[in-house]
């Protein structure tokens, strides 16, 4: 399994306030009870005071 904290800055346009993210990321594949593979992404916000 692949696990990961990342933070994005996005500073695009003038118009549009900058804004920061934070989010935790896991990621896995696995395979099913007829051995084929299935993966998946699991994302989710983290508040940063």
């Amino acid at each position: 399994m692949i696990h990961g904290l990342k933070w994005l800055h996005n500073a695009s346009a003038p118009v549009i306030e900058a804004r920061n993210v934070c989010f935790l990321e896991a990621m896995e594949v696995e395979r099913d009870a007829n051995d084929e593979k299935f993966g998946f992404l699991v994302l989710h916000s983290v508040n940063i005071p």
